[in-house]
């Protein structure tokens, strides 16, 4: 509460929030990273009052207050509801910098409420054959342990209908042990090679049908629809700064705000949410890229 109470008495002494940033949040006074401090945690308490059951915030940072930031964030938001976080490259490589390294990279610091998953909807493909009622789709039969962590699953498969052999990787095992492998083909979840012409595989594969595909999605994620998980490493096409610049320019045919984030970096956050129905608050509104974001 007294940080709450110094950002405010400050706030209505000095006025707007790029005043107190110049006048008093400079680097070269001894109380910077405090004052940045009072400033931003009244802003994510708020922040976390307001996020739904399954709601998630993405905050933007550079380098001079990441450590800072997240220090906040574990406190506020707990840091076990910390989701990760993104590097997203703003610029290309500079030469004239400190030190002689260009930074080029902000992070995107995610957090969570318990509800929250993450994920893209994607559209599998199922092949349809005469011998099942529904579609179904090939995976992988084997996992990363070797023979001697599971050595179980370290066995020669014989396929039942042509005697043909197919040994096990010593240092990739299958995924069913040799006591279970007839109950799997029973059920219709092993494929071999030759049992479909319109398939070109060389080594046992798993069956998964579409059905248990819906089942699965249904119990994690509450619908149908497939998803995928979310990689840290963000896409090149979300753009960088100067994309965000060419924007600005292109709607107010100047350069009238530096440093936008590009609108696309913004949807594909966006998409994350494995939802079209959420309300989309912007605590720092600057040259308005979520808005842009969601209008597009």
């Amino acid at each position: 509460m007294h940080w709450g109470r110094a950002v405010a008495e400050e706030a209505r002494e000095h006025g707007f929030l790029g005043r107190y940033f110049a006048r008093f949040c400079l680097s070269s006074e001894g109380r910077y990273h405090t004052k940045w401090l009072n400033m931003m945690y009244p802003r994510r308490y708020l922040a976390r009052n307001l996020l739904s059951e399954d709601g998630v915030i993405f905050i933007s940072i550079d380098d001079n207050e990441l450590s800072n930031l997240c220090k906040l964030c574990d406190e506020i938001f707990g840091e076990e509801n910390r989701v990760a976080i993104f590097p997203w490259r703003k610029r290309t490589a500079k030469s004239d910098v400190p030190f002689g390294v260009s930074q080029d990279f902000e992070w995107i610091v995610v957090y969570a409420k318990a509800g929250f998953e993450a994920g893209f909807f994607i559209k599998r493909k199922y092949h349809y054959s005469d011998d099942y009622d529904e579609g179904w789709r090939i995976a992988d039969l084997t996992k990363q342990t070797t023979a001697q962590e599971r050595p179980n699953s370290f066995f020669t498969m014989v396929n039942p209908r042509t005697g043909e052999k197919y040994p096990a990787n010593p240092n990739r095992t299958w995924s069913i042990t040799a006591d279970t492998f007839q109950e799997y083909y029973g059920k219709g979840k092993i494929v071999f090679p030759g049992d479909y012409d319109f398939l070109n595989i060389s080594r046992p594969v798993f069956r998964v049908f579409e059905s248990e595909d819906r089942a699965k999605n249904l119990e994690r994620y509450g619908v149908e629809e497939a998803k995928r998980s979310v990689s840290t490493l963000l896409p090149e096409d979300v753009g960088r700064t100067e994309d965000g610049t060419k924007e600005v320019t292109d709607l107010f045919g100047s350069k009238v705000f530096p440093f936008a984030k590009p609108s696309s970096l913004i949807k594909h956050l966006m998409k994350m949410i494995p939802d079209d129905d959420f309300i989309v608050l912007d605590f720092f509104a600057g040259s308005a890229t979520t808005a842009q974001g969601c209008w597009t």
